[in-house]
Parts: C-alpha cells; sequence; structure tokens
C-alpha cells in the first residue's frame, strides 16, 4: 500500500530567508533557508534531524538518505517523491532537493514521521516542530472563568479511562494580556478555537499541578499548533515563565514581540491603557486601533454592568479589583438596565 502525506502548505515561492524554524523550542541556525516548492515547505534535512535527536547516513552510490530515531527508520533520496517508513512506501507531495550543497526534505513529512507535532504560525512566519514530553490525551468539555483566570474543562484520558480536571496553558498568561477586565475578549477567542469536544494532546509541566491542583500544560491542537504559542502569535496572551517546563519561551517570546510590533489582538487597546501609545505596535490604519479601544471598553462596561445588576457587592468587587466608588455605584444605577 501506497500512503501520500501533505507536506506543509506555503505560497509557492522561496521562502528567501523569511521563515524561522524552531525544533524543541529552540531556534535554528540554517546555513541555507527554507524554500517553498509546488506549495511545499522544504527545510535543511541534518538541522531538523540533529534538532530532534536522529542520526542521518547517506548512501553516496544510491544517493539515498536514511533517517534513524527511536527504532523508527525513514529513507528518501533527492529528486525521488517515492520514500519509506520502515520499509513502508510513502508517496511525498514533493521530492526532496539538493540546494547550496544541502538536502532538503518536506518538514511536515520529516517531523511526523518521527512523531513530532509541526505548527505553523503564519502571521510571525515561524516553523515549530516539537516532540512533545510526558503526553496525554484531553478532550474539551468548555471554559472555566472565574474573573480573573480562564482555564479549560477537559476530560483527561489515562489508563484507559476518562477523567474530569482543569488545564492551565503554561508559558503565556490566561486568559489574556491582563487578568480580569481585559481578558474578555481574550476568552471569545479562546471559547472560538477550542470548541466542546476539541481533542488536545497536553505536554505536562514537570510539577504537573499547580497549588490550586490544576493541570500545567501545552496543549496542541489538531492542525499540530501548539495553543499556547497560538495565543502568543495572535496577541490574546502575553508570555509569563512561571513554570519549570520552560524550553518552549523563546519561541513564545519571539510570537509575542511579533504580535505586539504589529498591534495584533488586544495589544492596541493594552498600549493605549496601559503604556500611552507605543512605537511601532500601533496598527497603520487609526480605524482599526479606536475599534480595539471601544471594543473592549464597551466589554467591560457590559459585566460591569451585569455584575451590578445580578451580583453581590462582593462579586462586584472582586471583578473590579478593588471595591467601588459611591460615584460609580450612582453610574452604574443610571446606565444599567435592571431585570
Amino acid at each position: 500500500m501506497v500512503l501520500v502525506l501533505t507536506a506543509l502548505a506555503q505560497p509557492a515561492r522561496a521562502a528567501a530567508g523569511g521563515i524561522q524554524v524552531f525544533v524543541n523550542g529552540q531556534r535554528l541556525s540554517l546555513d541555507v533557508s527554507p524554500v517553498v516548492q509546488d506549495g511545499r515547505t522544504l527545510v535543511p534535512l541534518r538541522a531538523i534531524t540533529e534538532g530532534l535527536g536522529a542520526e542521518v547516513d547517506w548512501d553516496g552510490a544510491t544517493g539515498t538518505v536514511t533517517v534513524s530515531l527511536d527504532g523508527l527508520v525513514v529513507t528518501l533520496t533527492p529528486g525521488r517523491r517515492e520514500a519509506a517508513i520502515n520499509g513502508r512506501p510513502v508517496l511525498l507531495d514533493v521530492a526532496p532537493a539538493n540546494v547550496g550543497g544541502r538536502t532538503l526534505v518536506p518538514l511536515r513529512f520529516i517531523g511526523e514521521a518521527f512523531g513530532a507535532k509541526v505548527g505553523w504560525y503564519g502571521e510571525a512566519r515561524v516553523i515549530s516542530v516539537s516532540r512533545p514530553e510526558r503526553t496525554l490525551w484531553a478532550t474539551v468539555e468548555g471554559l472555566n472563568v472565574n474573573g480573573v483566570i480562564t482555564t479549560l474543562a477537559v476530560r483527561v484520558e489515562r489508563d484507559g479511562t476518562e477523567v474530569k480536571d482543569t488545564l492551565r496553558l503554561i508559558g503565556v498568561q490566561p486568559p489574556g494580556l491582563m487578568a480580569g477586565l481585559d481578558g474578555v475578549r481574550a476568552r471569545d477567542y479562546l471559547q472560538e478555537v477550542t470548541t466542546v469536544g476539541t481533542r488536545l494532546l497536553i505536554e505536562l509541566d514537570e510539577k504537573e499541578r499547580d497549588p490550586m491542583d490544576r493541570l500545567t500544560a501545552y496543549a496542541y491542537l489538531p492542525d499540530g499548533r501548539m495553543l499556547n504559542a497560538l495565543l502568543a502569535e495572535e496577541g490574546i496572551a502575553q508570555v509569563m515563565t512561571k513554570h519549570y517546563n520552560n524550553r518552549y519561551d523563546d519561541l513564545l517570546k519571539l510570537l509575542e514581540n511579533s504580535a505586539h510590533v504589529a498591534g495584533r489582538g488586544l495589544w492596541p487597546a493594552y498600549d493605549t491603557k496601559y503604556k500611552g501609545l507605543p512605537l511601532g505596535g500601533v496598527p497603520a490604519e487609526p480605524a482599526d486601533l479606536e475599534e480595539a479601544i471601544l471594543y473592549q471598553r464597551e466589554r467591560e462596561r457590559q459585566m460591569l454592568c451585569e455584575a451590578y445588576v445580578t451580583g453581590t457587592p462582593e462579586e462586584l468587587a472582586q471583578k473590579l479589583g478593588r471595591w467601588p466608588s459611591p460615584e460609580e455605584y450612582e453610574n452604574w444605577e443610571a446606565d444599567c438596565a435592571k431585570p
């Protein structure tokens, strides 16, 4: 049987050094830049395989390349679409190529052949290849929102059974750039990308649980992207390094910086509200910045009105982070519709 594996789809043009590659959280320094051929991204084989800890052998007579890792053996030949995994024929979308004296291979194929998660973060033009450690499968059941931090309600598979649990994403500050009110838009986004039933491969932190007995982990979506990294790339979360498994910190910081400079997600409203107008961090179109600020203010108003009308004084104080002033109570009395 011949299998057809799809490589990482990109526009049909040379990458020309515009794509950065991370393997297990470490940025690769490549002597040959990734290229795009027939809509597929090809990367230097030796750099990727060494980053994964694989061994590479060349057969000078046949030109065949053999890559070995943890009992898996992949063979391929530059210029030919036919490859093999442990002797099983595989047909690639695009053949490996020789560029600048280096063998370039379809990235998604070589990564997934060895059990790696391959994620493309298009806004930042970053590719991440990761072999998660200490993993569990989980299914999303919804979000847990307590006014300060949003976590994921999940069913975790352990020893053949499913157990309900709470997952807190590490490496980033959930649910958004600031706790509480500024996380509303972030929670909306998180709910969009992790709908009920979404399957996640979670990579546990070394201590596995935080002081509140929540699972702490990185989480991979079905398309190979890390949810933690996606939130940073989209400007939905800041990097937070209060964890132990920190091998992805450099990746997360690069994605966060890309979002901040481009003014994606919550950064425009955050910079305007908390730091004044930043240099280079505001979108080119003033309307985009205005929309972000107005959206944030309206959602904050709605949240406070809801807490004022239906909640207790303690719940209202929790959302504000302090006790309200008499003037604020007067404003809510006039502004908030009561049932």
